[in-house]
C-alpha cells in the first residue's frame, strides 16, 4: 500500500529489536510514502545493519531492503567500513549480504578479506557475495580460502564462488592455470583437492586435463573419485 502526502512532512521511522527509532527519511508533499520509501542513505547503515542482524520479521526484511536498495558510493563505502570494524559477526555477515544483493564489485578486495573471518556465518555471506559480483581477477584470493577452508560449508562456498567467477574471464585458460596451480601446491589428504578439481571440470579447459589424468590415479579415494567423473 502507497500513499501520495498531500500536506505536511511524514518521517519515516524502522525500530530496532531494542526499540531504538531510526529515522531513515522525511518526506514531503507530492512524495510516496509506502515500503520502497525506507530508502536512507549512508548514514543509516549501522542501525540498519544491527537490525537485519538482531530483528526478525517484518523489521528485518525492511531493513535488508533498504540496505540493498540506498542509492549512491557513498552508501558502499559505508557498508565496506561496517563489515571491516562492526565487532558482531552477524553484522558484518548482513553487510557482506548487503554488498552482494548490491553488486557492489569495487567491494571485491574487502569481500576477499572477509572470507577468512574467524567467524564461519560472515565467510559464508562474503563468499557468496563474491559469487554474484566478484571479477576474475579475484580467483586466487578465493582459491587461497577454498585451500585454507578447515570446514566443509566454508568450503563449498569458496569452491561456489571459484566456479561462478572462472565463468566471468573471457578466456578460460588463466582461470584454469590458477586452479591447476593451486592444486599442485596443495598436499596430498587436503579436503580442498577434490574442490579444486570439481573447479577445474566446471571450467571445462583443456588444459587442464594433465592435471586431472594424473589425479585419477591418486591414493586418496575421494580425489581419484572426483577426477574420475
Amino acid at each position: 500500500t502507497c500513499h501520495i502526502i498531500v500536506r505536511g512532512r511524514v518521517r519515516v521511522l524502522l525500530v530496532g529489536a531494542d526499540g531504538r527509532e531510526l529515522a531513515v527519511r522525511i518526506l514531503g508533499p507530492g512524495e510516496i510514502i509506502g515500503e520502497m520509501a525506507l530508502l536512507g542513505d549512508a548514514n543509516s547503515v549501522p542501525l540498519l545493519t544491527e537490525i537485519a542482524a538482531t530483528a526478525d520479521g517484518r523489521s528485518r526484511d525492511l531493513a535488508r531492503v533498504a540496505l540493498t536498495r540506498m542509492r549512491g558510493q557513498d552508501v558502499n563505502v559505508a557498508l565496506v567500513y561496517r563489515m571491516g570494524n562492526a565487532p558482531v559477526p552477524a553484522y558484518r555477515a548482513e553487510v557482506a549480504r548487503a554488498l552482494g544483493e548490491r553488486l557492489a564489485s569495487r567491494a571485491t578486495p574487502a569481500l576477499v578479506e572477509a572470507a577468512s573471518d574467524n567467524a564461519p556465518e560472515v565467510r559464508i555471506a562474503a563468499l557468496d557475495a563474491l559469487a554474484a559480483v566478484a571479477p576474475p581477477e579475484a580467483l586466487p584470493g578465493i582459491v587461497a580460502v577454498l585451500v585454507a577452508a578447515q570446514d566443509a560449508e566454508t568450503r563449498n562456498a569458496a569452491e561456489n564462488a571459484a566456479i561462478r567467477v572462472s565463468q566471468r574471464a573471457d578466456d578460460t585458460a588463466e582461470p584454469a592455470n590458477v586452479v591447476t596451480e593451486a592444486f599442485g601446491r596443495t598436499g596430498t589428504g587436503i579436503p580442498a583437492r577434490a574442490a579444486l578439481l570439481r573447479v577445474l571440470g566446471q571450467q571445462g579447459c583443456e588444459t587442464a586435463l594433465p592435471t586431472v589424468i594424473n589425479a585419477a590415479g591418486s591414493r586418496d579415494a575421494e580425489v581419484r573419485g572426483t577426477a574420475l567423473r
